[in-house]
């Protein structure tokens, strides 16, 4: 019988002869479908998202001792406006397309294996059609313009791969419209065939593509099919983690220092996607001025996830910020109940159904307000409302990887808008609503494979 070694399976992208040569080493070719079935769990497809996206939001602080303590030149070019890239390649980038490679892989070839049943073959092919779309939705928002309905057909977006065909050369840079339909046709061509009940998190249910739906139509600004798709997989799946049943165990370790449940087995993520760094920026920066204000110490969140107790300041904490410290594992970044109930708050806010909204919002916070001290939220009107759900939004996504990708969704309204400001050693930088910042730049490797693409700067 065949053996596959996927824990050797190991993608490398080469910029020499074209910007996606994909050689998979130290592998025999997958014959039985249970073969494609585990290159859906190979450890490297359940992660993404950069952590140096998170250090770019208002989220983060950091001063002059953490940012000189910070190991990775890329998370302190993020963080200080200074660049996004230490090299000529991009591991993001790279990572991404790996991922995209193998999902062609299992595209192509999981319905002609052998020694599985059809529908088992349908299950893993609709599965790798999902996590192709999820990806594809990944680097349109990190390399591309954010959506615009008017501009969309004509924006840059990123090279769509859709054969697992490393001789073919030449691609185009699809547009942002281009990149949105086909991750619309993935995930459709997907719901046919995937499992609607979640039976691993990691790969593809049908509650996990309609939440997906609902996540991509928020970011394209289409709230009428936002809010439609959030009611159907909060209809389908909706469990919320108490987080009044955990505490603060040991308040100066790291690892444990929380008895809450592992990220990895929390039953409130529907699909999940990890940072490269497994436990993200845990440890790594302080909760901004703007984000602490967010809190109060009726929270669990902020009890469980920010401490006082900073090791680069054991004696003097900086202005009283507290340090971001959950090494419970990495917040998954992809879809989760809470998310779903932050969407459906929103669309509703956004229509102008406001004690619907705020009905969404308050049931999320029983389960992360002290019980003894939960009070619910009233909105005066629907602006008034959206504040609150925007504001609840932060809190619960906060450094969990959705910030960035919500600054460039918001900078579009003036209402919404955030700038943020940084000063490290002495200098000063700002970051305005709408800059090319944040448009993550094409590694110069791949730009030099071609010229002819159109870049944003």
């Amino acid at each position: 019988m065949k053996y596959i070694l996927y824990i050797l399976i190991c993608f490398t992208l080469f910029s020499c002869d074209d910007f996606l040569d994909v050689k998979p080493k130290n592998k025999t070719i997958p014959v039985y479908t249970t073969d494609y079935e585990r290159l859906l769990n190979y450890i490297k497809n359940c992660k993404g998202s950069s952590v140096k996206l998170t250090y770019a939001t208002d989220d983060a602080y950091i001063d002059d001792a953490y940012y000189n303590s910070i190991y990775s030149d890329e998370n302190k070019d993020a963080y200080f406006f200074d660049g996004w890239l230490s090299s000529p390649d991009d591991y993001t980038w790279n990572e991404s397309y790996a991922k995209i490679f193998t999902f062609n892989t299992i595209i192509e070839e999981v319905l002609n294996s052998e020694d599985g049943s059809e529908e088992l073959k349908y299950q893993v092919y609709g599965e790798a059609l999902m996590c192709r779309a999820f990806e594809y939705f990944m680097l349109v928002n990190i390399y591309a313009k954010h959506y615009n309905e008017q501009t969309s057909d004509s924006d840059p977006g990123v090279p769509l791969l859709l054969h697992n065909d490393i001789n073919r050369k030449n691609f185009p840079r699809n547009t942002v419209k281009e990149v949105y339909e086909q991750i619309d046709r993935d995930i459709d061509e997907a719901i046919k065939y995937i499992p609607e009940k979640i039976f691993n998190k990691y790969r593809g249910s049908y509650v996990a593509a309609i939440g997906l739906k609902a996540k991509i139509s928020l970011y394209k600004g289409d709230y009428t099919n936002a809010l439609k798709y959030s009611d159907e997989s909060l209809s389908k799946y909706n469990y919320l983690e108490d987080y009044n049943q955990y505490e603060v165990i040991d308040d100066l370790a790291n690892f444990r220092r929380i008895n809450i449940i592992s990220s990895q087995e929390c039953q409130e993520n529907i699909f999940t996607r990890f940072h490269t760094y497994v436990y993200g920026s845990s440890g790594s920066v302080l909760a901004s001025n703007s984000l602490s204000a967010l809190f109060d110490d009726n929270d669990k969140r902020w009890e469980l996830f920010y401490t006082d107790n900073d090791p680069r300041h054991p004696d003097d904490k900086p202005g009283g910020y507290r340090l971001f410290k959950r090494y419970d594992y990495s917040p998954n970044f992809a879809l989760t109940v809470p998310m779903l109930y932050l969407i459906r708050a929103e669309c509703y806010a956004r229509k102008g159904e406001v004690e619907i909204a705020m009905n969404d919002i308050n049931h999320l916070r029983r389960y992360r307000i002290k019980t003894e001290l939960y009070q619910e939220l009233t909105a005066n009107d629907a602006g008034d409302a959206l504040r609150i759900v925007l504001e609840e939004r932060r809190r619960e996504t906060a450094f969990d990887g959705n910030r960035w990708f919500d600054l460039k969704r918001l900078n579009k309204e003036s209402e919404t808008a955030t700038t943020i400001t940084r000063t490290i050693g002495g200098e000063t930088k700002v970051l305005n609503p709408g800059d090319t910042y944040y448009i993550h730049p094409i590694c110069s490797s791949v730009r030099a494979q071609h010229p002819d693409w159109e870049y944003y700067y």
